[in-house]
């Protein structure tokens, strides 16, 4: 009997470093995220909008790392104003819905108004898999301006539904 109790422990033991590892990764993003989206702020009050629209523009400019980004959009008008994929620049997105019907851009803008800064999730069709998947947004309102900055990744350890709950 004692020999079967072994490989369960051992396993529990595996499950819970995996579970570490996975929550250390997602509060490293977190952490990184944050870190970006400050910059952007940084870089906006040091060097102005349009320089730094120009670096978030660039594919693969340094606030573009694995599948996570930095862009910016209008809080007032719900267009965006620098994504690292340039054919989203420019364009409404504040009645964009996500499969829940969620408009989450709103749920953006909102954010920012209210609070400031905040951690938003939501179900979302992911391009290049093109199925929908769990991702996680940090937004970041620029103080006494109209521009809200954001930084997006999706969650590849949990694949979400193609139909959950809000």
């Amino acid at each position: 009997m004692r020999e079967k109790k072994i490989p369960i422990i051992t396993l529990l033991i595996i499950c819970f470093f995996v579970s570490i590892t996975y929550c250390e990764d997602v509060v490293d993003y977190k952490k990184q995220s944050e870190e970006k989206c400050r910059e952007v702020v940084e870089m906006i009050k040091k060097f102005g909008a349009i320089l730094t629209f120009k670096e978030l523009n660039k594919k693969k400019g340094r606030f573009v790392w694995e599948d996570s980004y930095v862009y910016t959009i209008d809080i007032k008008k719900g267009i965006i104003l620098s994504h690292n994929d340039r054919s989203f620049v420019g364009k409404l997105v504040s009645d964009i819905k996500n499969i829940n019907g969620r408009k989450i851009y709103r749920e953006f803008m909102k954010m920012g108004e209210t609070k400031g800064s905040g951690w938003i999730s939501y179900i979302w069709k992911e391009n290049r898999r093109r199925k929908h998947e769990l991702k996680y947004s940090f937004v970041m309102k620029i103080p006494g301006q109209d521009i809200l900055v954001i930084s997006s990744t999706y969650d590849k350890q949990k694949p979400a539904p193609k139909k959950a709950k809000n």
